[in-house]
């Protein structure tokens, strides 16, 4: 595959989401030839998140991206998951020694920022970021996606992909009422705390 025709310009991509999956899109097909363009609405690049294991297919997307090793490296160090009670007393444990990589702790386990900013870091050739934008409408004109953006530019692209999180505003503009939350009568709060044993 390639993104260029036979001496002709390279195809215009615009990906919406500056994270991990968008990062890690913009860098395959920068690789590729295509002309990528990474829209994120936040001013600057997203640090922080929760743990992301790279495991299965994953890993093997990183191994072939040559990243494996510095995912490793900047890796959380998790050796397992503890469940205590409100006097700090285990009531159940999970090691990374005892269930192996495909356990609730894999063996490459890193910070979804970490993890989105190696993507980001690794981009180069024909990606560009763009902070502080995002997409205020897009129509298909039949041969391109013609995407008008909070900025006031407006520019043709052969394809458009939204990578973005779960409440992504483009998805709800591209296809209203798809991205509508479903009450799970589940509650999680997630929160970062100081590593200790």
């Amino acid at each position: 595959m390639t993104g260029a025709e036979e001496n002709g310009p390279a195809r215009p991509i615009l990906i919406t989401g500056a994270s991990v999956a968008g990062n890690a899109l913009a860098w395959w097909l920068g690789r590729r030839g295509f002309n990528v363009t990474v829209v994120e609405r936040h001013s600057q690049f997203r640090d922080g998140g929760q743990n992301v294991d790279v495991r299965g297919a994953g890993r093997k997307v990183v191994a072939l991206m040559g990243l494996e090793q510095a995912v490793a490296t900047q890796g959380t160090g998790e050796t397992g998951v503890r469940f205590v009670d409100e006097n700090d007393k285990p009531i159940a444990q999970f090691n990374l020694d005892e269930l192996g990589a495909d356990g609730p702790t894999a063996e490459l386990e890193i910070l979804r920022g970490d993890l989105a900013r190696l993507f980001y870091d690794a981009c180069t050739g024909d990606v560009r970021f763009r902070f502080d934008d995002y997409i205020k409408d897009a129509a298909d004109t039949g041969c391109s996606v013609s995407v008008g953006f909070k900025s006031g530019a407006r520019k043709g692209y052969d394809l458009v992909v939204v990578a973005e999180g779960v409440g992504s505003s483009t998805r709800e503009l591209v296809f209203p009422g798809e991205n509508e939350a479903r009450w799970l009568d589940v509650t999680m709060g997630y929160f970062t705390i100081p590593g200790h044993e």
